[in-house]
């Protein structure tokens, strides 16, 4: 008679398995990155359009603004180049746009220099990732009241009650008129968010 087969036991990993199993999710990550992303971008066009459509003008689409979805410690560690002075206190944000303003001076024989031209451009526009769809349009929306000042001239040390309540006013126009803006419960939230907020910059 033959011997009994032993019990069969996992066969112990090789090295290569942990790095292939890293690979994978790391491709899963990437892949779902991307699909999160395309879903901002496509919230991304009818806050636009409807902006546009109220005379906001000179907003670029999502490519030209640099549209991404960043974690939280990131966002943070972008903070510091916020337009407006009044995120620079908030522990939280879930929205912030970088943006620089680019001069170019012309000099003579004499060293004295001469502004001839000045271009503001936007280096980024980041949304935290993970956000419900509503409260990721409403984000855009705010953040596109900061690209809109920004190009359009404004002082970019506006006081953080004026520039913020305009970035606010934004969201909030959208959120109780933006046809893709949710259920009309998860709207009437989300202006119940921006009316009770406790940061005066944010609600007054």
């Amino acid at each position: 008679t033959g011997r009994e087969a032993p019990a069969t036991q996992p066969l112990p990993a090789s090295p290569a398995q942990p790095q292939l199993r890293t690979l994978q999710s790391q491709k899963e990550a990437l892949a779902k990155m991307r699909a999160d992303l395309e879903h901002a971008k496509a919230l991304y066009v009818p806050v636009r359009q409807f902006l546009l459509a109220r005379g906001v003008s000179d907003l670029p689409d999502a490519d030209a603004v640099h549209l991404r979805l960043c974690d939280r410690s990131e966002l943070l560690a972008r903070n510091n180049r916020h337009l407006s002075a009044a995120h620079h206190t908030q522990k939280c944000p879930v929205g912030l746009t970088s943006a620089e303003e680019l001069q170019t001076v012309q000099y003579d024989h004499t060293g004295s220099g001469r502004l001839v031209e000045r271009q503001r451009v936007i280096d980024g526009v980041s949304v935290l990732k993970g956000l419900p769809a509503e409260l990721c349009a409403a984000t855009i929306a705010h953040e596109l009241g900061h690209v809109f000042m920004h190009l359009n001239g404004f002082h970019m040390n506006l006081a953080p009650a004026l520039a913020e309540g305009v970035c606010e006013l934004f969201a909030f126009l959208w959120l109780q008129g933006g046809a893709e803006a949710g259920s009309a419960e998860e709207r009437a939230f989300r202006v119940h968010c921006i009316e009770s907020n406790q940061v005066r910059v944010y609600s007054d």
